[in-house]
């Protein structure tokens, strides 16, 4: 039978997400080791989300997005396009 619909990819795309992929072993345990080593500040920081280098929230106006991210003060930036800025 060959799937040509949408609501035949839908099918197939529900199907898939009701059996997710086994869990590799020791994944929790990696991640709570990653959790225990990290600081409150940088738990925290991972919860901030910058706009494409323009930060959400007014009167901010940084520009030392690289030296926060090492520093664990950025959990993601939105609105990066560009492959040398995704890849940096």
């Amino acid at each position: 039978m060959r799937l040509t619909s949408p609501l035949g990819y839908l099918l197939v795309l529900a199907t898939g997400a009701a059996f997710p992929a086994p869990l590799p072993p020791g994944r929790d345990a990696r991640i709570e080791e990653l959790l225990r080593r990290m600081t409150l500040e940088e738990k925290s920081g991972q919860l901030n989300q910058y706009s494409a280098g323009q930060p959400t929230g007014p009167g901010t106006h940084r520009q030392d997005y690289e030296t926060m991210i090492a520093a664990g003060q950025v959990g993601s930036l939105l609105n990066v396009t560009r492959g040398a800025q995704v890849n940096h």
